[in-house]
C-alpha cells in the first residue's frame, strides 16, 4: 500500500514575488503572458505550479522591502 507524501510548498505563501513565466498559464480565469514580468503572491505562484509544473516559472525573485 503506497503513502500519500505530503508536498512542501516551494514559495513562502505571504512573500511577493516578481515572476517570469516561460508559456502562459490561466489563474483564475486570467490569462498570464510571458512577456512581462509579473507580480504575485508565494501562494499564487504555488497554485501554478501545482497546475501547470516548476518548468512554467522562467523566474521568481522575491520583492524587498
Amino acid at each position: 500500500m503506497a503513502t500519500q507524501q505530503t508536498q512542501t510548498p516551494a514559495f513562502d505563501e505571504g512573500t511577493a514575488y516578481n515572476v517570469k513565466l516561460k508559456e502562459p498559464v490561466f489563474y483564475r480565469k486570467a490569462k498570464l503572458l510571458p512577456l512581462p514580468v509579473h507580480t504575485m503572491t508565494g501562494a499564487a505562484l504555488n497554485e501554478i505550479v501545482a497546475e501547470y509544473g516548476a518548468d512554467v516559472i522562467d523566474s521568481a525573485t522575491p520583492q524587498e522591502g
